[in-house]
């Protein structure tokens, strides 16, 4: 499995999907790189929800749990596996059902919430959710609970059984593990099983990952597919996004550790990513000569950057540096351009993409281009460039709004990194802003010339 950094997982996805122990946190505190990640993605409105299969935390608990290790993360973007009890309920009319419930009391709210009636478990109860291995007497409980399916069984009474958190253990501090509720449902399916061999097996309908409704409640609040989970245990987050048709990145801090290999494929990662702290960008005067004198340019990331155009030799110094593409703006003007670019760049082992935009016309059709260009090329180390740097600099910033998740001032910030625009340019990025909020293309009319017709 290939190696990614988080910036790049930001760049290509427009929602990232977090697990929450084992990747954000652990039992003693927030695993490294976590809070400054969460402070940035809410810095630049980059949407994420933390998909956590612990249903013994309301929303609202959870995000005071997570802030008290110093993330900041809203309730909002909390989907605890205990919250989709109420589509569940909805579903199957259980509600008003009277329902036992194993957990905390955030737990019995969760179903409350979802329309069931919640129960002592040693009173009569046609619904067992089990929502946590804690927050009740573990060995007398369980004992009334399994005494009461079997009286309920007996008699030929159906019973439901709902497992909001199929965890069967969980990462605690020290590099230990603890048991989870998936191991208390086994415990009963297996106990029923033996007292009655001769019916078909009792099960629990299992909600939280790596089971779909959790991954199909993301996509309906976020209202994209386009999504990214990261996890740490391989049979519940990655199966879980592999089998919902998202990428899946294992993070090796938790369940499952880097040494995970030849695994089948529903357990396969996309990626591997070994920490979520971000990699700071290399600066323009620390790369090697001659790429640190082509004019005006700009490292965005360890895999981005931008400049105007190009020399021959700084084409070999940059396909040196390990650039895979070259994506050109310019138009084939002899005052600037090289005889043969294209044919330079692929005799190099470079893919290469030009598109002409006219610096005093700019056209949403090429706008439209050079975002499907980036998406093509998105595993790969990328330089982009046209005359100055000036037309480049503008539909990247289109590109970071729309794709990236930046904020308006840091795409207006990174543009005045190379050029300040003028009256052509300031009506086409606002009119390809309006478009892209409404969901269409740009489609900035045509405005004045430039006076030297370069960018």
């Amino acid at each position: 499995m290939p190696d990614v950094t988080i910036d790049a997982l930001i760049e290509r996805h427009a929602v990232l999907l977090f697990d929450a122990f084992g990747v954000l946190i652990h039992g003693s505190g927030p695993l490294d790189g976590a809070a400054g990640l969460i402070e940035r993605l809410n810095g630049i409105g980059k949407p994420y929800y933390i998909l956590t299969n612990d249903a013994s935390k309301l929303e609202a608990t959870a995000a005071r749990t997570l802030q008290g290790y110093g993330l900041h993360v809203p309730p909002e973007r909390i989907i605890p596996s205990g919250a989709l009890l109420e589509r569940h309920f909805a579903s199957h009319g259980l509600a008003g059902a009277p329902t036992a419930v194993l957990g905390p009391a955030d737990s019995a709210a969760f179903v409350e919430r979802a329309g069931g009636r919640v129960v002592p478990p040693t009173e009569p109860f046609e619904v067992l959710v089990i929502g946590d291995e804690s927050g009740f007497p573990f060995l007398e409980t369980v004992d009334a609970v399994l005494s009461a399916l079997i009286a309920r069984l007996d008699r030929d009474e159906a019973v439901r059984l709902v497992l909001p958190n199929p965890d069967l253990i969980y990462p605690k501090a020290d590099r230990g593990f603890g048991i989870a509720s998936g191991s208390l449902a086994l415990l009963f399916e297996a106990a029923l099983a033996l007292r009655y061999p001769n019916r078909p097996p009792a099960r629990f309908v299992r909600l939280g990952k790596p089971y779909p409704a959790i991954f199909e409640e993301a996509a309906r609040r976020s209202g994209t597919r386009d999504m990214v989970m990261l996890g740490d245990q391989l049979e519940t987050d990655i199966r879980g996004a592999n089998a919902f048709g998202i990428p899946s990145v294992l993070v090796t801090t938790g369940v499952n550790g880097p040494g995970a290999a030849s695994l089948p494929p529903a357990l396969r990662p996309t990626y591997r990513l070994a920490s979520l702290a971000s990699r700071p960008v290399t600066p323009a005067a620390a790369f090697p000569e001659p790429i640190a004198s082509i004019r005006n340019f700009i490292p965005l990331s360890d895999r981005l950057a931008t400049a105007g155009q190009p020399s021959e030799a700084q084409l070999r110094a940059l396909a040196q540096a390990g650039f895979e593409v070259v994506v050109n703006l310019g138009l084939l003007d002899p005052r600037y351009c090289l005889p043969d670019e294209a044919g330079l760049v692929r005799a190099l082992g470079l893919a290469y993409h030009h598109i002409p935009v006219d610096f005093r016309a700019p056209a949403a059709a090429d706008l439209e281009r050079f975002f499907a260009v980036m998406q093509q090329e998105q595993d790969r180390k990328l330089f982009a460039h046209c005359a100055a740097n000036y037309r480049v600099s503008c539909f990247l910033a289109l590109y970071g709004e729309a794709r990236l998740g930046w904020s308006r001032q840091r795409a207006d910030a990174h543009i005045r990194r190379a050029w300040e625009p003028d009256p052509v340019w300031t009506a086409f990025l606002a009119a390809s802003r309006s478009a892209l909020e409404a969901g269409g293309s740009a489609r900035p009319a045509a405005g004045t010339a430039s006076p030297d017709g370069r960018g």
